[in-house]
């Protein structure tokens, strides 16, 4: 798993899989599907193949926004 910050809009990457990222957090797989998508919905994340781009850093995990 990797973390890049360099693009061009400020957003940050994670390269990883769905796969890697629930053995690292503890949570199954298709848990962690779900909240992804649910924060992809609130425009917070933007799922793409092998990464995730963390759009909203600030209001990740803030569940009032």
């Amino acid at each position: 798993m990797t973390l890049q910050a360099s693009a061009p809009d400020g957003a940050l990457y994670i390269t990883t899989t769905h796969e890697e990222l629930s053995a690292c957090s503890g949570v199954s797989r298709p848990k962690l599907s779900q909240e992804l998508k649910r924060l992809e919905l609130k425009g917070r994340v933007k799922l793409e193949r092998g990464s995730i781009r963390i759009i909203d850093l600030a209001n990740l995990f803030d569940p009032t926004y």
